[in-house]
């Protein structure tokens, strides 16, 4: 039922628009963009859900990996948006990935 409610869709446009928003956020924040080779995984979840546009929000997502030269982007097949709590083996090897990718 909570996820049926207005306020979760809203929340999820509202991430949209975030990340719309990543260029000026990271100029005020006097840091690169785009990311050069900063390490970088992307987790897009892979459940569907009605009433949220999925292909936006992974075309979002390959947008945000093509932002540095080192990134990968995992698809969470079975999760939702909470990927580190409907996936948690898969969140832990992302980060080891991340971590990785600093050496």
């Amino acid at each position: 039922a909570v996820a049926l409610r207005a306020s979760v869709y809203r929340a999820g446009q509202d991430d949209m628009q975030a990340m719309s928003t990543l260029p000026q956020e990271f100029a005020r924040l006097g840091a690169p963009w785009p990311l050069g080779d900063m390490p970088l995984v992307v987790i897009t979840r892979g459940k569907k859900e009605p009433g949220f546009d999925h292909d936006a929000w992974v075309a979002a997502h390959a947008r945000l990996a093509a932002l540095s030269t080192r990134s990968v982007r995992i698809v969470a097949e079975t999760s939702g948006h909470n990927v580190h709590a409907d996936d948690p083996p898969l969140y832990a090897e992302a980060v080891r990935q991340v971590m990785a990718m600093r050496r």
